[in-house]
């Protein structure tokens, strides 16, 4: 956010509405804080203090409507590469400031748990992500994986010593026709929008019907 798909997180407030989940699980990537990126700046479209204003204040208004039709919900967001970035630019220019750059009081949301790494729920892990291949990260770990960070999504099972587990990557909820993408449509086609649902135990995913 700001750069969200607003019909798709209508539709995943809907979804949460819809099956009353125990517990709703931001993957990471909340803000893109994409003026505070590396990359080559041919869409300075806000400074970074409007982006950053204007995507939290999107970003807490979302948590804001899932709480609301969600009530008995557990809340948590996972922390990011993106959402890094700004703890990144100011360590670079202040380093001696790092004890003093609090995430959960930059990014936090009310009633929102902020995770650092991952967090597990009823023996799924739970994480942003970072590796280039999806079902990586559930061989990684040798458990069911939910995360996001690659924007695209897919369901994959595995199976180990234990049993089956799945990789459940989860898409995303952003507009890739966002003149800031341009920077990596390369590195982060296809762009999907969905969500992961998890049942007693059974994943599934969820794709956004509209366009």
């Amino acid at each position: 956010m700001p750069w969200h798909h607003k019909r798709a997180c209508a539709w995943s407030v809907h979804v949460a509405k819809t099956y009353q989940p125990d517990a709703i699980v931001g993957l990471g990537d909340e803000l893109d804080l994409y003026a505070l990126s590396k990359y080559p700046r041919s869409h300075n479209l806000y400074t970074p203090a409007d982006e950053f204003r204007r995507g939290l204040e999107a970003y807490r208004a979302h948590w804001r409507q899932l709480q609301d039709v969600a009530k008995a919900a557990k809340c948590y967001e996972i922390s990011s590469n993106h959402v890094d970035r700004l703890r990144k630019r100011i360590l670079e220019r202040l380093p001696e400031v790092e004890s003093l750059v609090d995430e959960d009081g930059l990014f936090g949301a009310p009633g929102v748990s902020r995770v650092r790494r991952y967090t597990r729920i009823d023996g799924v892990q739970y994480e942003h992500g970072f590796r280039a291949k999806a079902s990586a990260h559930a061989i990684h770990n040798q458990m069911s994986t939910v995360h996001g960070h690659t924007h695209a999504a897919s369901l994959v099972w595995h199976r180990n010593a234990r049993g089956p587990y799945f990789n459940l990557e989860c898409g995303w909820l952003a507009d890739d026709q966002a003149p800031v993408f341009n920077y990596v449509q390369a590195a982060i086609k296809p762009h999907i929008l969905a969500v992961g649902l998890i049942t007693n135990g059974q994943p599934q995913l969820l794709r956004y019907p509209g366009k």
